[in-house]
């Protein structure tokens, strides 16, 4: 449950008009985003996306939080699933993993043609999840030995 569903837990209808994400502080590179190319079609999802992430990280301590947007051609930008993942006990510099795909908020979507996917990993979520105040560098890898990868429960194309 989040904020934004608080009302129905009191019987009110609707959403309460609250932001999905609070940005109280703008800390420098504290979040990294993927854009997709613009979609050809509209596309459909219905279900948990997964993300698998491998990391390095410069402390024995990671939070990743990763954000899934879609920007629509007119440059609104709208949540669509979120998710969170916390290390601890990593080796410093080590290379580390999510130790397979883990699961972000279910939901059913419909992204619509000429929208974009964006994938945001951030290291905090206020006030969600309180963020890691130390200096920590987070070094996500991409290649064929190390496939961080986001996967959509992809149900229609249309």
């Amino acid at each position: 449950t989040y904020l934004k569903d608080a009302g129905a837990l009191f019987g009110s209808p609707g959403e309460m008009d609250i932001p999905v994400r609070f940005r109280l502080l703008d800390i420098p590179f504290a979040q990294q985003y993927y854009l997709s190319d613009p979609l050809p079609r509209d596309m459909v999802i219905m279900g948990a996306p997964g993300i698998e992430l491998y990391f390095q990280s410069q402390q024995g301590f990671c939070q990743l939080v990763p954000f899934l947007y879609e920007i629509t051609p007119s440059g609104e930008e709208v949540l669509v699933s979120r998710g969170w993942f916390e290390g601890q006990d990593l080796a410093p510099w080590g290379m580390s993993s999510t130790g397979g795909e883990l699961e972000m908020q279910a939901v059913y979507h419909r992204f619509r043609k000429g929208s974009r996917i964006k994938l945001e990993l951030a290291t905090a979520d206020l006030l969600s999840l309180w963020p890691y105040w130390g200096l920590n560098i987070i070094l996500v890898h991409h290649s064929p030995d190390r496939p961080s990868s986001i996967t959509l429960p992809v149900v229609n194309l249309n």
